[in-house]
C-alpha cells in the first residue's frame, strides 16, 4: 500500500494533529513541507514516504532557522523502518523530532510523535539561520489562510505575494472605469511602457489602490508585473490585463477565501 501512498496524503493529518496542538499550520513555505507556528515557537517539519538521507539533509539544513524541526514519516504495515534503533538514535543526536503517519484503512490515519525534537531557542542562532528563519515567518505573517498542500510537486504555490497580487487585481476588477475598459494585450508590460491611447478610461493608481484597500507594497507589485497581470496606461496608472482576468478565474477559491477573511476581520467586535 505504501507504492500507492503519495507524501500530499500525510498532510492533512499532520496537519490536523499540530493545530491540535496549538499551531498555526501554513504547507510549502519557502520549500518546507509544513511550517507551524505557536506563539514565537516556530516548528518545520519536512515529509518523506520513507525514512532516508535526502529527509535527514533537509531536515539538518532547516535547523537553527526554527526553534523546533521534525522528519514525518509514513507506515502502512504497522513496522517500523529498517535499523530502527538507529535512526532514533541519530534523530536523537541532532535533536530532530520523528513522526510518523500510520494508515491502516479503514480506520482514519494516525499521528505517532515517536521523538520529540530539541528546542533550539536556548542556542546562539547564526546571522544567515537568522534571515531564513525571519523570511519564514513573514512569508507566513503574509499569507492569511493556507491555500497549499505539503508535499505538493508540480504544482503552482499560493505564496504571500501572490496572494497580494490577487488583492491588488480584484480591486483593479472591481473599482476600473466601465466604460471603454483599456486594451488588454495579455502580456507582460516592461516597467516605463505606456499603452497605447485608445480613448481607453484612466486605471488606477498605486495610492487610490492603498486607499481601497490593497497591500502596502502594491506600487512595486504593479511596477514589477511578475506574473504580467498589469497593464500600464502611464505614469501611475494601472489596469487589469488579459491574462490578470484569467488569473482571477483560476484562483477563484483562494480569491473567496480572501474575501471571508477580509469579511471575518473587518467585522465588529461585540463588546463584553
Amino acid at each position: 500500500m505504501t507504492g500507492q501512498l503519495r507524501e500530499t496524503d500525510m498532510y492533512a493529518p499532520l496537519a490536523a494533529f499540530l493545530r491540535q496542538e496549538g499551531y498555526t499550520v501554513h504547507a510549502e513555505v519557502l520549500g518546507t513541507d509544513i511550517a507551524a507556528r505557536r506563539g514565537e515557537e516556530l516548528l518545520l517539519v519536512e515529509m518523506k514516504l520513507r525514512f532516508n538521507l535526502d529527509v535527514l539533509l533537509q531536515a539538518v539544513s532547516k535547523q537553527g532557522a526554527a526553534d523546533k524541526t521534525c522528519i514525518a514519516i509514513s507506515s502502512s504495515s504497522g513496522k517500523r523502518p529498517q535499523k530502527w534503533s538507529a535512526v532514533k538514535d541519530i534523530l536523537r543526536r541532532l535533536g530532530i523530532g520523528l513522526f510518523i503517519v500510520h494508515f491502516c484503512p479503514p480506520l482514519a490515519p494516525q499521528v505517532e510523535e515517536v521523538l520529540a525534537a530539541e528546542d533550539f531557542r536556548a542556542v546562539k542562532i547564526p546571522r544567515k539561520k537568522r534571515k531564513v528563519r525571519a523570511g519564514l515567518i513573514r512569508e507566513m505573517e503574509g499569507r492569511p489562510a493556507n491555500f497549499n498542500t505539503g508535499g505538493s510537486v508540480k504544482k503552482k504555490i499560493v505564496t504571500a505575494y501572490l496572494v497580494n497580487s490577487l488583492r491588488v487585481a480584484v480591486l483593479l476588477r472591481k473599482n476600473q472605469k466601465r466604460a471603454g475598459e483599456p486594451p488588454a494585450r495579455g502580456g507582460k508590460s516592461r516597467p516605463g511602457l505606456k499603452a497605447e491611447k485608445t480613448g481607453a478610461s484612466p486605471g488606477l493608481s498605486p495610492q487610490k489602490l492603498r486607499e481601497l484597500g490593497a497591500p502596502q507594497n502594491c506600487g512595486s507589485i504593479l511596477y514589477n508585473n511578475f506574473h504580467g497581470w498589469f497593464e500600464r496606461l502611464g505614469t501611475g496608472s494601472y489596469a487589469l490585463g488579459a491574462t490578470g482576468k484569467a488569473a482571477l478565474r483560476e484562483y477563484r477559491d483562494v480569491i473567496k477565501s480572501l474575501e471571508r477573511f477580509t469579511a471575518k476581520s473587518n467585522k465588529p467586535k461585540k463588546e463584553s
